[in-house]
């Protein structure tokens, strides 16, 4: 049993008085008298004479903010009582310092290994006991000051990222309007012009806008990742029309660039599977446009092959080659952050802010897929992705 000692007055009892609540868990009705005159200054003190009443009072309304837990208990002793507080989600939080009438190690180390914040003797002064209990409900404010200023700016974090996804997908969608317009008017007037000259700053006008509208549906696709509007669409996916419909969106840059555009669809590859086609013809698109802008003469090559995974799925491989500039060996590992471009001198010749492989990067990952650059190209770069898709629908609920 603890030793009595002249009680102190508090230093602070006055100004926190019931602020926090202290649960004794002891048998022995004499310790939980010396006890309760203690800390009853101090702290709001509630008594359980065994473990199950432990347990109520931990679980209750008025959770303690920190238990002395004696070890030996009728009916359940304190290392079971620890144990099942710990278990609990409601409070393995709260701080456990255990009492016990020997001072082996071997009992330290197993109150310690229960979760317990600290270890007292029956034959600790009290005065110690008080000190400690102290200083453990003061790293406990501590934490739940932390934790709450953590979770408001967090917040507060979420807030402005979602302002900022916001403005910038409002931003994108009006920029789109206009610049529709310049596209779609350059090219009527292309075809009506016969003139070299003209023809020729028609032309700068046209590959501009459309430089401009890839860098607009850039920062569209990653604000709407940012926001979470990117949740999956599962259809039917045919294959082989998603692989031209992307070809396609590309041929006018091949022709004026003079490069060759090969598609190679492996025999293997099934007609049509089911998963969010968008998911997967943004992130292809987008390393097929990265091919063609960073490839100023020669060819790009998309080859696509596909092979069982498990059942019911397979794995569905695109790899994009070019034998454009290549990927510099120091940005190679960073070359799917936001705002990295391989060429990123100040006086760059291919226009872009860095976006679109970190936003087809976000993409094949909501997937369940993988994305890559092979660093042991010989020419050009190579870039691949994989992605699982069902090879049947769904069954019908």
């Amino acid at each position: 049993m603890l030793k009595p000692t002249p009680t102190q007055p508090s230093r602070d009892s006055g100004d926190r008085a019931t602020a926090e609540t202290l649960l004794l868990v002891n048998g022995s009705a004499d310790s939980v008298r010396l006890l309760s005159g203690l800390f009853a200054q101090e702290y709001r003190v509630l008594v359980a004479r065994n473990g199950l009443q432990a347990l109520e009072q931990a679980a209750g309304a008025a959770r303690p903010d920190l238990i002395l837990l004696e070890v030996q208990l009728p009916l359940m002793d304190g290392y079971e009582v620890c144990r099942l507080l710990k278990a609990d989600p409601y409070t393995r939080d709260i701080p456990v310092i255990f009492s016990n009438t020997r001072n082996q190690p071997q009992d330290q180390m197993r109150c310690f290994a229960l979760g317990a914040v600290d270890y007292v003797s029956n034959s600790t002064q009290p005065e110690v006991v008080r000190a400690r209990v102290r200083t453990h409900l003061e790293l406990k404010r501590q934490r739940d000051h932390l934790e709450a200023l953590v979770a408001t700016r967090t917040n507060e974090l979420a807030c402005a990222l979602r302002a900022k996804g916001e403005f910038l997908s409002c931003v994108t969608h009006e920029l789109r309007t206009p610049m529709n317009g310049v596209i779609g008017t350059s090219d009527l007037m292309l075809e009506r012009s016969s003139d070299p000259e003209q023809r020729q700053l028609l032309q700068t006008i046209r590959t501009s806008a459309r430089a401009q509208m890839r860098l607009i549906d850039d920062i569209l696709d990653f604000a709407r990742l940012d926001l979470g509007h990117d949740e999956q669409q599962i259809g039917e996916i045919a294959i082989h029309s998603l692989l031209t419909s992307v070809a396609d969106l590309f041929q006018l840059q091949v022709q004026e660039k003079g490069l060759r555009l090969k598609m190679v669809t492996a025999d293997e590859v099934p007609k049509r599977l089911w998963g969010d086609a968008r998911l997967l013809r943004q992130p292809l698109a987008n390393l097929i446009g990265n091919a063609i802008k960073f490839t100023p003469h020669g060819w790009v090559e998309v080859t696509t092959s596909c092979h069982p995974s498990r059942a019911g799925w397979v794995t569905l491989r695109c790899d994009i080659r070019d034998s454009g500039i290549g990927v510099p060996e120091e940005k190679q590992a960073l070359i799917f952050a936001a705002f990295t471009q391989a060429d990123g001198s100040s006086t760059r010749h291919f226009p872009g802010i860095g976006l679109g492989l970190s936003a087809a990067k976000r993409m094949v990952e909501r997937l369940g897929g993988r994305i890559g650059l092979d660093p042991a190209a010989q020419r050009g770069a190579h870039f691949w992705l994989e992605v699982e898709l069902r090879d049947s629908p769904l069954p019908s609920l």
